[in-house]
């Protein structure tokens, strides 16, 4: 076996070494040793890829300029609601995705309005029609040189399949979210969810920066370290991880169809991913709170 079916393998079934066992039928020492080579030698990390609208959730974009509220709180601004947030290390502008259903939009709307008004950012909320994640095909990367020798990209377009949930397939999703090596084999919910975690997305080699470019054409193909894209209100939101060293090349090729990016260091501080919000979910259903946007 080799690293390139491993992560073939990774793709399918995740990181869990027993998993990948099972799968290829080899034995499980092997696995780990090389799932820790690719992790200690070349900066292995996997994510699970949910699809949240399958679970009756969709996802906005706020994108914020002039922002003068401090990154804490333009964090917390809509937690437990919160998915992904990216803030600029050198521009006072934002970009968060939250979780919303029909019911909540216009809530959400108000509260960016009020934001708007009070002079403190200046927002655009944008409903999000599609994603699609991206990762690198195994076959194009040099296990000797540490690089990537083409460009060549799997797509992932989320499933819309609807999963009728209940909360041991939340705990169980949410797991996964927190531990992609978690052992979700042995739970009998795991079947039941499949329609929502359609595979695992994994990047190779070490990655200091993400930025995120806001463009009216599709840019996602053309750059082989994007990992997600969305695409709302006519225009795309695309996200790439990339290395310190990849900066300049990567912002010369977007700069040109580019509305706007943020760039945001690789650390909690500027760009932080959360869960399903999985304190919202009772009773087989969401439970979106009133969203108050206290005034100062």
């Amino acid at each position: 076996m080799d690293y390139k079916n491993l992560l073939l393998a990774i793709m399918k079934v995740g990181p869990n070494s027993y998993a990948i066992s099972r799968y290829l039928g080899e034995p499980s020492t092997i696995i780990k040793s090389m799932l820790n080579n690719l992790q200690n030698f070349l900066g292995l990390r996997v994510y699970p890829n949910i699809s949240a609208e399958s679970l009756g959730l969709k996802k906005i974009i706020i994108f914020c300029k002039n922002s003068k509220l401090k990154i804490d709180t333009e964090k917390n601004l809509f937690v437990p609601l919160l998915n992904l947030y990216r803030a600029d290390i050198e521009k006072k502008q934002f970009i968060s995705v939250i979780f919303a259903n029909e019911n909540s939009i216009s809530d959400i709307e108000s509260a960016i309005k009020k934001i708007n008004e009070a002079g403190v950012a200046e927002c655009e909320v944008m409903l999000i029609n599609r994603t699609v994640k991206y990762v690198r095909n195994p076959e194009c990367f040099d296990f000797e040189s540490g690089s990537w020798s083409c460009n060549s990209m799997y797509e992932f377009p989320n499933s819309t399949r609807q999963l009728n949930a209940d909360k041991a397939d939340i705990d169980l999703i949410v797991s996964l979210q927190v531990n992609p090596c978690y052992p979700y084999f042995f739970n009998p919910h795991w079947t039941h969810i499949k329609p929502a975690v359609t595979n695992f997305i994994y990047t190779l080699s070490k990655k200091d920066l993400i930025l995120d470019v806001i463009s009216k054409t599709d840019i996602a193909r053309y750059i082989p370290q994007v990992v997600w894209k969305a695409e709302a209100k006519g225009l795309y939101i695309t996200e790439i991880h990339m290395a310190g060293a990849e900066t300049e090349k990567i912002l010369d090729a977007v700069r040109e169809k580019a509305e706007d990016m943020i760039l945001a260091p690789m650390n909690i501080s500027y760009a932080e991913g959360r869960s399903l919000p999985y304190e919202i979910f009772k009773g087989k259903t969401w439970k979106f709170p009133s969203i108050q946007i206290q005034e100062e």
